[in-house]
């Protein structure tokens, strides 16, 4: 059976996800992490498209793009294509570096956008990397939180949040902060339901040793 016909439409705005060829790390190192966005960046040029988002781990990454003129299977093809013989090289590897066809979604609301942003700056507080967005550097947080006007396209998702600049970036800050506050107090809670599990089985060792 031939692989699934993707959805690939000049002008759509896609969630692209492409990991590591079994699970192994894509990126070791922030020379790694540096060279691909710039890959991506050169390339995104060329080829004319824009990017709203992206985030680098360590075996994988999302991009969040839009395609103008090129189709995104010729842009994301060329990106792993030239990331891949770099990789290799620098790693004295041979094979391949991602994991079979990069995944991809295509946003069908703004709404759904957002959302799809707030999952991509989250990957790495979700991975335990670091307990806020903005301590992570490898992801376009810091376009948005310090607007800054370069590669990364803010102006979309901004504009979704207030037509005025200052006022945008104060509820995308807001956003951060209550996620951030979320995330502690479900750690907090994880790690009180742990350690019950621990004390109650520690109870439950304890009287079957004394029986």
């Amino acid at each position: 059976m031939g692989r699934p016909t993707r959805a690939d439409h000049r002008g759509g705005i896609f969630h692209v996800i492409a990991r590591g060829n079994n699970k192994e790390y894509i990126f070791r190192d922030g020379k790694d992490k540096g060279y691909f966005i710039s890959i991506l960046k050169k390339n995104c040029e060329t080829m004319v498209c824009k990017i709203y988002g992206f985030v680098l781990m360590n075996n994988h990454y999302h991009i969040l793009i839009q395609t103008m003129d090129k189709k995104m299977q010729e842009i994301m093809h060329k990106v792993n294509t030239i990331y891949s013989k770099y990789y290799n090289l620098r790693y004295e590897r041979v094979g391949h570096v991602f994991q079979e066809r990069y995944k991809s979604s295509i946003i069908q609301d703004e709404y759904y956008m957002y959302n799809v942003l707030r999952y991509i700056h989250h990957n790495p507080v979700k991975a335990g990397i670091c307990d806020k967005v903005l301590d992570y550097e490898w992801c376009s947080d810091k376009y948005y939180r310090k607007q800054i006007d370069e590669f990364v396209d803010t102006s979309l998702i901004m504009n979704m949040l207030s037509s005025h600049i200052s006022d945008a970036r104060q509820k995308y800050v807001f956003l951060w902060i209550n996620i951030t506050i979320q995330v502690m107090r479900n750690r907090t809670l994880l790690a009180m339901q742990l350690l019950g599990l621990c004390i109650r089985v520690g109870k439950k060792k304890f009287i079957i040793e004394n029986h």
